[in-house]
């Protein structure tokens, strides 16, 4: 049975939202079994708000617990009916220059604070860190962050993690629909869905040089920073928390 509305079990429950592959038989096990059990301390007949990602959740009650070495499973039972959020549109997307260190992995939960759908990574020998590739430990940590900053930001859709591609290749997916972030251009506008973050020292592949140029404040930005404004201003454009001119 599919609900709307005042359905929504993120109204009545102040927890993150824990996906499961099926909402007709949950359980959760792994790492977020983990978090539940560990961080969360929660108890059997709690009610948690369990989602599969793609737009439907639902209110669930624990039936049972298990805890092994770090590990834990937990068996859930149906509670109440799905709440299904339509998929919005059009898609937003921040495509950023690579920042250094841990400066990533604090873009990567804050974008997915914001209500952004989808970020890509652009890898370029102009980026802070030359060009070095990320790891395949990296890129799965990175997984992992979108993943729980999603959760705790009660997302019906978490925030999808596009990878890494390279300038010519984001002009080719992105190139209708982008418009690159610089401190020399216009106001922002929502013509452009995707916009792409280049690093602090403006200076960008000669790939972006045929896009529109738009200008997020009066000051420069750290990468990080700049991707987070970015998404917070597209969300803001497609809720129509504000308007253009």
């Amino acid at each position: 049975m599919l609900s709307h509305c005042c359905d929504d079990p993120r109204l009545y429950n102040g927890g993150p939202v824990f996906y499961v592959g099926d909402l007709l038989s949950p359980k959760l096990s792994g790492e977020d079994a983990h978090h539940l059990i560990s961080a969360r301390r929660a108890k059997p007949e709690e009610e948690i708000i369990i989602g599969d990602g793609r737009g439907s959740l639902r209110l669930a009650k624990i039936v049972r617990i298990s805890s092994k070495r770090g590990e834990g499973d937990v068996d859930l039972s149906l509670h109440g009916p799905i709440y299904f959020e339509e998929e919005k549109t059009p898609v937003t997307t921040v495509a950023s220059y690579i920042p250094k260190g841990d400066r990533l992995s604090y873009m990567v939960e804050k974008l997915a604070e914001t209500g952004l759908d989808q970020l890509y990574l652009i890898s370029s020998s102009l980026d802070r860190r030359s060009g070095k590739e990320l790891g395949a430990s990296s890129i799965s940590r990175l997984y992992r962050v979108a993943h729980q900053a999603s959760m705790q930001a009660k997302r019906a859709r978490p925030l999808r993690f596009g990878g890494v591609i390279d300038p010519q290749r984001c002009i080719e997916v992105f190139g209708p629909t982008a418009a690159l972030c610089d401190f020399n251009g216009t106001k922002p506008s929502f013509a452009y869905s995707t916009w792409i973050v280049g690093p602090e020292s403006g200076v960008v592949d000669s790939e972006f040089s045929v896009l529109p140029k738009i200008r997020l404040t009066t000051q420069v930005l750290r990468v990080e920073t700049a991707s987070v404004v970015s998404a917070a201003l597209l969300v803001a454009f497609r809720e129509q928390l504000i308007k253009e001119g």
